[in-house]
C-alpha cells in the first residue's frame, strides 16, 4: 500500500475524531485499524455505530448494525423488506446477511483524491441515525410478528 493512501487514511481518521470531540462524543477509538464505535441515543433506544476508516479502498463507511437476530420464519420478509427500505434511499442501504441472520445499515463515502471536512462526517453519522430510527423498529416489528410484509410495504 502507497505511503499516500496511508497518509489519507491517517487523516480522515484524524477528522472522524476531531468532528466526534468537537461536539461532546464519547467513543471507542481503535487507531491502530482506523475504527470508531459510538452509540447513539434514539427514540426507540440504543443504537451502536462502527464508523471504518479504509485505507486499501479509500473509504469511510459508517455501519450500523441491527441489534436483534432475525427469526428463521421471517428470513424471505426480511429479505423482501430490505429491498423494499433501500429503493427509497439515496444514500446508504442495508445489508441482510442471511448466513447470520443480521441487518446492519452502510453508508459508504470515498476519499480519494479528496478533503475529508466534519461536515462529511456529521451529515453521515446524521444520515446512519435517520435510516436506522426510520426503519429499525419497523424490522423489528416485522421480526416479531406485530406486522407482517404486506403492513412493512403499505408504509413504503
Amino acid at each position: 500500500m502507497e505511503e499516500k493512501q496511508l497518509a489519507a487514511a491517517e487523516n480522515v481518521y484524524k477528522t472522524v475524531c476531531a468532528m466526534l470531540d468537537s461536539q461532546g462524543w464519547r467513543y471507542e477509538k481503535h487507531p491502530e485499524k482506523k475504527v470508531v464505535w459510538l452509540k447513539l441515543k434514539l427514540k426507540n433506544g440504543l443504537s451502536s455505530i462502527m464508523i471504518v476508516v479504509e485505507a486499501r479502498t479509500q473509504t469511510i463507511t459508517f455501519y450500523a448494525p441491527v441489534d436483534f437476530p432475525v427469526k428463521e420464519e421471517k428470513c424471505m420478509d426480511m429479505v423482501l423488506a430490505t429491498v423494499m427500505a433501500n429503493d427509497g434511499m439515496v444514500f446508504g442501504s442495508f445489508d441482510y446477511d442471511m448466513a447470520g441472520d443480521e441487518i446492519r445499515f452502510r453508508l459508504t463515502q470515498s476519499f480519494r483524491e479528496s478533503q475529508v471536512e466534519k461536515e462529511l462526517i456529521e451529515h453521515m453519522l446524521l444520515i446512519t441515525a435517520s435510516m436506522v430510527e426510520k426503519y429499525v423498529p419497523r424490522f423489528l416489528a416485522l421480526n416479531t410478528g406485530i406486522i407482517d410484509i404486506e403492513d412493512f410495504m403499505a408504509k413504503e
